[in-house]
């Protein structure tokens, strides 16, 4: 025959016990999120810089054409 003590928490244990768990597990998502939002933040800084520099290759190819154009009207005119 056992004599050993069983503790039973107190409603009030329990339900701590149920928002320490739940605290643990949003704790995880938070960590999931954070990383996921400073991977998308990478990535959109990569892709920043890949459209600056071809569209700003194309801008200064365009500026270029823009300019001989205003010279030929100024030659036409």
């Amino acid at each position: 025959m056992e004599n050993g003590i069983i503790h039973k928490l107190t409603p009030e244990q329990e339900e701590l016990e149920k928002k320490k768990i739940e605290l643990a597990t949003l704790e995880t998502e938070l960590a999931e999120k954070e990383l996921d939002l400073a991977t998308f933040q990478a990535e959109l800084n990569a892709f920043e810089k890949e459209y600056m520099r071809v569209i700003g290759v194309r801008y200064t190819e365009l500026d270029r054409i823009e300019a001989q154009i205003n010279e030929y009207t100024l030659i036409i005119r």
